[in-house]
């Protein structure tokens, strides 16, 4: 068997704007190429990552220590997150396109007791879930979750 090679692998600059793979910045490639070995357990690494905890609670304005990045897909953190629901527990849900939507059947499948998915399997009407539906593609506004808050307290 003879071996092939293979030219290098040119990826060209381009505008990634909309959902799937997007552009590295350019400083994030440098840092790549001038970074030495170093995992999970060196100090520099554990420092950055307890850094990124501390910006991430101030992006979601929260004092919750459990706040932590999920390395992987967007779709990674949907499953860590939906890891944590267990039947009957109370979950508020805003749906405003095809992927939230999917999400939001996924939370009621998940919240739901054993006689709500007995009624519906494949649909539950899980009372402990609230979905607010946006409108498809809009953003969920300040004056969404305000609603929300009034509608529940």
């Amino acid at each position: 068997m003879t071996q092939q090679i293979f030219p290098q692998l040119e990826i060209p600059h381009t505008l990634a704007a909309g959902p799937g793979p997007g552009n590295t910045d350019p400083r994030v490639l440098e840092r790549f190429t001038s970074s030495g070995v170093a995992d999970h357990m060196h100090a520099d690494v554990l420092r950055g990552m307890i850094e990124s905890k501390v910006m991430l609670r101030q992006v979601f304005g929260t004092d919750n220590l459990y706040t932590f990045g999920v390395a992987g897909t967007g779709w990674s953190g949907l499953d860590a997150m939906m890891s944590a629901v267990m039947a009957g527990d109370s979950v508020v849900a805003f749906v405003n396109g095809t992927f939230s939507g999917i999400d939001g059947l996924t939370l009621r499948m998940k919240a739901a007791t054993e006689e709500e998915l007995a009624a519906d399997s494949m649909d539950p009407q899980a009372a402990s879930v609230k979905i607010i539906e946006v409108p498809h593609g809009q953003s969920v506004t300040s004056d969404d979750c305000r609603g929300l808050y009034a509608a529940l307290s």
